[in-house]
């Protein structure tokens, strides 16, 4: 059960007092989680876990001491914030630190699923007994995991900040094998009510009967349709590789000199949403600042990073309320992406291929050239022929490697319908071109 904003208010103000002669920041995240595996159409593990985990920031002038504990005991607490003011007292001076932030409250943004809060051990086991039923009805062999959790995160601090959210996340994430074809199926949400394992499962299930006898194609350039997966893969690999403030302002980001020209085709915007509810909801940053929607390219223009007060600070700008916790060297992140769709539809962007590769995922991506925003791996879980506007066949996965702002030049349809994957909103997309650099063993 939730502990509910009282409380977690009345722990955090309590344990900030401690942090006396020092100005404080407080974090208490309070979670309930569950996970249940399965693998050889069977449940082989079932675990929960609860913990509240705090962490405090003390500042005095320009110096500032860190601690961290767990549980929620008030002492517990206090002692931890009386902690990091002592150790604050012994810091250097961080000539680089804006200071506290004392922030308005943010809009109130709920996304809690009581019905996720209270699922039960047997109702997990009968969502992943449905999955399986299916997936061994079809002669395949089903593996994967339901993940629940219920989450309350409270941050505060002495300069008056408050901000309070709960929230819920699911997810379903199904492989269907037979030899040596398979094929995934995932859902997330933050309500119950948008898993569905019989579609999981069914989608598993064709991705895998679709993915035997695959044949091997000539690497080169390919046209592709890429599913939505694999498009969340590579925005997210896109964030990673230069739309944090941290990257830009060490002038490590593909943003830098960018800002206000065209960096892609026209037909994508890529926004952080933070109360877009068809993804997560993070309604403020872990200093406490609300959060608003940032476009981070608008129809092809390089707008902005984002930033958290040390980041603006250093480009002479404002905060954009995407601070991650503390201690954190790689800066700010947005986590609540969200690539804007077009008008096509899966179907139609196959139809229109008269030769070409679709694509369900990418496995194992990772930077080459964040500059040139490079990136390499290859693809997993059904990679199919498109011939005369059909799948026809499978196809032996094939490693890549490639330019995302490139190909996002590249676009020729965006879907309608965008699908959350993970922290990221993305619609399938079909790309004039993508350069498969060989074939993996299998």
């Amino acid at each position: 059960m939730l502990l509910g904003q009282d409380t977690m208010r009345g722990l955090l103000e309590g344990a900030l007092a401690r942090a006396a002669p020092c100005d404080g920041e407080g974090l208490i995240e309070a979670s309930r989680a569950s996970v249940t595996r399965f693998a050889s159409n069977r449940i082989h593990q079932n675990v929960a876990e609860e913990n509240t985990g705090a962490s405090f920031r003390a500042v005095s002038g320009k110096r500032i001491g860190g601690a961290r504990t767990n549980g929620r005991d008030p002492e517990r607490l206090g002692a931890c914030a009386s902690q990091a003011a002592e150790i604050a007292q012994l810091q250097s001076e961080d000539e680089a630190f804006p200071g506290l932030v004392a922030s308005p409250r943010a809009r109130d943004a709920a996304q809690f699923d009581r019905e996720i809060a209270n699922l039960t051990p047997e109702a997990r086991a009968g969502a992943v007994r449905e999955v399986v039923s299916r997936v061994e009805a079809a002669g395949l062999e089903a593996s994967g995991a339901l993940t629940v959790s219920a989450d309350e995160l409270v941050i505060g601090n002495t300069l008056g900040t408050f901000q309070y959210h709960p929230s819920t996340y699911a997810q379903l994430h199904v492989v269907a094998r037979s030899g040596g074809a398979e094929g995934a199926g995932t859902s997330t949400s933050g309500a119950w009510s948008g898993i569905d394992p019989a579609a999981v499962a069914e989608e598993a299930i064709r991705k895998c009967a679709s993915s035997k006898d695959p044949v091997a194609v000539e690497p080169g350039e390919w046209v592709v349709v890429l599913e939505s997966e694999a498009v969340a893969d590579m925005i997210d690999l896109l964030a990673y590789m230069g739309l944090g403030g941290l990257a830009f302002v060490e002038d490590r980001s593909f943003l830098c000199g960018k800002i206000g020209e065209r960096i892609c085709g026209e037909t994508i915007t890529l926004v952080d949403d933070p109360f877009d509810a068809r993804g997560p909801v993070h309604p403020f940053d872990y200093e406490g600042v609300p959060k608003e929607r940032t476009v981070l390219v608008e129809k092809g223009v390089a707008r902005t990073p984002v930033y958290d007060t040390r980041t603006a600070a250093r480009a002479g700008t404002k905060t954009t309320g995407h601070a991650l916790p503390e201690p954190n060297t790689f800066g700010p992140y947005p986590l609540n992406m969200a690539l804007e769709p077009g008008d096509a539809t899966l179907d139609e962007m196959i139809a229109s291929t008269e030769r070409g590769i679709l694509v369900s995922r990418f496995h194992y991506t990772n930077p080459v050239d964040p500059r040139r925003t490079v990136i390499t791996g290859m693809t997993r879980f059904g990679t199919f022929l498109i011939e005369g506007g059909q799948v026809t066949k499978a196809v032996r996965s094939m490693r890549f490697t490639d330019s995302v702002l490139d190909a996002l030049s590249r676009v020729e349809a965006l879907g309608r319908d965008a699908k959350r994957v993970d922290d990221v909103l993305a619609p399938p997309m079909k790309l004039s071109s993508w350069r498969f650099t060989g074939v993996t063993g299998e």
